[in-house]
């Protein structure tokens, strides 16, 4: 969670969303969703970004695969090459102690 003294000002907007609606945001945009109440379903969530290929993304426990243009020594990943990359860092990760999983930094003036 970012620290209410780093929020900016303003007030929250709602954005109501149907059973299979997309959300396109900024990376830096301060957000969050109300708690899953249907005990009976899941809600899914997929976080893409769009970066140059040699900044390295902050998240060092979690796959990062190219998906288009053109890197030496780095081939564009196929569906089963993705999928697979996802489901090693699940059984990597499952039942560990994971620490930090993002660059959020406390002291620091804006949320990575």
């Amino acid at each position: 969670m970012i620290p209410a003294g780093q929020l900016p000002g303003g007030k929250p907007a709602p954005v109501p969303m149907r059973r299979g609606s997309v959300l396109l945001m900024h990376s830096r945009t301060v957000h969050s969703s109300l708690p899953n109440d249907t005990p009976d379903r899941v809600r899914l969530s997929l976080d893409l970004r769009y970066q140059s290929v040699p900044v390295p993304t902050g998240r060092p426990v979690f796959p990062s695969l190219l998906l288009r243009g053109q890197r030496r020594g780095i081939q564009v990943a196929q569906w089963d090459s993705w999928r697979a990359a996802w489901l090693a860092a699940r059984d990597r990760l499952a039942g560990q102690e994971l620490g930090k999983l993002n660059r959020w930094d406390p002291g620091a003036a804006m949320c990575a």
